[in-house]
């Protein structure tokens, strides 16, 4: 669930301190605290029963650290002769090499709730890649 009176970004927000952990809670569970295991529904022992509905957390209340990606490429044909090109290409992504850190851990029962574990791995934005390629067209 989410509390209301807290905001889900602390302060001095960092990789390390993405969510704030007070924001949620354990659906039904007046007693949980952040870090523990959220056992809502398993009825057994003095965990709660199936409260019959999901958290009422929204899509958006928690906003992860955006995308920065600059990809470009070049491209030039010579006429050698007639019939005969050559065409040197070379394209980029993430040209500028910015690192774009992943999404933030969302498991209320981890003890790292709230925060980035890695980066992006190698699609929509990892590291810098390239290619160059010679052509011969005939």
């Amino acid at each position: 669930d989410r509390v209301t009176s807290v905001s889900t970004k602390p302060a001095g927000q960092s990789r390390f301190t993405w969510s704030n952990a007070n924001a949620f809670a354990c659906p039904g569970d007046a007693s949980w605290t952040p870090g523990t295991s959220c056992t809502t529904g398993s009825g057994t022992g003095p965990s709660p029963l199936p409260i019959g509905r999901f958290g009422n957390a929204g899509v958006g209340s928690v906003v992860g650290p955006g995308l920065i990606n600059l990809s470009g490429g070049l491209s030039k044909g010579f006429v050698i002769t007639e019939g005969l090109r050559l065409k040197l290409e070379g394209t980029f992504t993430n040209v500028l090499n910015h690192t774009n850190l992943s999404d933030p851990d969302m498991n209320l029962s981890a003890t790292s709730f709230g925060r980035i574990k890695s980066t992006i791995g190698s699609d929509f934005g990892g590291a810098r890649t390239g290619q160059v390629s010679a052509r011969f067209e005939f």
